[in-house]
């Protein structure tokens, strides 16, 4: 069974639990190809699940806005965007939260949203039914799922057959990725250039897309010191892996071979990325790694240091915008993966050539800093979208250097339970067939390395 092939599996599959479990597992699969979209896979979905309305009834629209999101978080940049688009509405708007969640995120949530429904049912078609009837008291649906979250795509198409007039918009969080839920919607927010290079090529597509960018509170101007001592890198763990090409740790080691007084900051890093501790192993006392920190931690750290690396390969996160806006001299290199900010422009072939260059203070810089970045100009183009109005992407972030098949996943996938799981449920599939999909698509040779970490850790908590 190929993987391209899991579609046509889904659609054959009688057994509507097996359906969502393919459809699932094939959001999370098709990473080895250049796929973005499933738009005609979604329409026959949901007309397999169209049934389920029989003897619905049809709320009253009487409220304006719900924001969708699959899992919210306490950390990164998904969830905080949601809260920040909802204080820029004018209005009170609910959140519906279609799957696993952490009670302590949906109490911070409750201080942006006075109304927050959480679907809590395991049966599936008395989840999908469950939103269903939630969102169709509202007008417009923003949502924020996760690219697998096929349930909560079923459900807002089936809204739209009892209420075609509802009006349906997208954050493309995971703009770089494939991502279920275009066939239901009217807008595509786009937050970046790379996010922009793959709608370009989605064909035949009934939605339109309007430019939103990412929104951080600007203050005041920059203020820059003259010296580069200390300095901070910080984002997801994922961003900050080498590849064949691009390394920031072997740029930071050249950097830190050149001058002994620099210092880093790692924030976001787990203690299995293995790919620091070369470095760590190598300058002991000059680097920090840490997971995560509390916010105001987190500020403390940045307020005692005078330069900022952003993530590479992959670059983009609020983390190197917000650090700049904070006096942080911007540092980068060039990535395989940005066009998320004009900072962009400061990106050099080395950390080296990033330092000694003056562009980080332009006021061209800064102006385009504001234009996209601005909570006033986001909550601007957010407003107009909200009203069927459009922007296009700005002119600073279109000069990005993007790999495109950065993402496309090379070689078989490490084990995944979870995934394991999915495939186990699957009615229509042999138990060879099962175990032969596993073995052809599966690597385990992480396994035994994992259960050592795992064990070490255990055994140091003791």
């Amino acid at each position: 069974m190929n993987i391209l092939d899991l579609p046509n599996l889904a659609l054959i599959e009688t057994d509507l639990e097996s359906k969502i479990a393919i459809a699932e597992l094939y959001a999370e699969l098709v990473l080895k190809y250049p796929v973005y979209q499933a738009i005609d896979f979604e329409k026959k979905l949901i007309e397999d699940f169209s049934h389920i309305l029989e003897g619905f009834n049809q709320k009253k629209v009487d409220r304006d806005i719900c924001h969708v999101i699959s899992t919210p978080y306490l950390t990164g940049g998904h969830t905080r965007l949601c809260e920040k688009l909802s204080t820029m509405e004018g209005k009170e708007s609910s959140l519906l939260v279609t799957r696993d969640y952490d009670k302590e995120v949906v109490d911070r949530l409750s201080s942006f949203f006075p109304v927050i429904k959480c679907i809590n049912t395991n049966a599936l078609v008395d989840s999908i039914l469950e939103m269903v009837e939630f969102m169709s008291s509202y007008s417009k649906l923003v949502l924020h799922i996760h690219p697998d979250d096929i349930k909560s795509v079923i459900a807002v198409g089936l809204l739209r057959k009892v209420n075609p007039e509802i009006k349906v918009l997208f954050v493309n969080h995971a703009d770089h990725l494939f991502s279920y839920g275009r066939s239901v919607i009217d807008i595509m927010l786009d937050i970046s250039f790379r996010g922009f290079c793959i709608e370009s090529k989605i064909e035949n597509k009934e939605y339109v897309n309007s430019f939103l960018g990412i929104p951080v509170e600007v203050n005041k101007r920059p203020a820059f010191g003259g010296n580069v001592k200390n300095l901070i890198i910080a984002g997801s763990s994922y961003k900050m892996k080498p590849n064949d090409r691009t390394s920031i740790q072997r740029e930071i080691a050249h950097l830190f071979s050149l001058n002994e007084e620099y210092s880093l900051n790692v924030i976001g890093a787990k203690t299995t990325d293995y790919w620091w501790w070369p470095l760590k192993l190598k300058f002991p006392n000059r680097i920090k790694i840490r997971k995560t920190l509390p916010y105001n931690e987190y500020m403390d750290i940045v307020k005692k240091c005078d330069a900022c690396i952003d993530t590479s390969p992959i670059g983009g996160g609020t983390a190197f915008v917000e650090m700049y806006l904070n006096s942080l001299r911007p540092v980068a290199i060039f990535s395989d993966a940005c066009g998320y900010t004009p900072l962009d422009t400061v990106r050099k072939n080395t950390l080296l050539e990033s330092i000694n260059s003056d562009e980080y203070s332009s006021d061209s810089l800064f102006r385009s800093v504001l234009r996209v970045h601005s909570s006033a100009v986001v909550k601007e183009r957010y407003l107009d979208a909200l009203n069927m109005k459009f922007h296009s992407i700005d002119s600073s972030l279109v000069t990005s250097r993007n790999d495109m098949n950065l993402f496309i996943k090379r070689g078989k996938f490490d084990y995944d339970f979870s995934h394991f799981r999915k495939i186990w449920l699957i009615k229509s599939f042999s138990l060879v067939g099962k175990v032969k999909f596993i073995f052809i698509n599966y690597s385990f040779i992480k396994l035994p390395f994992k259960l050592c970490m795992k064990l070490s850790k255990v055994v140091i908590n003791k």
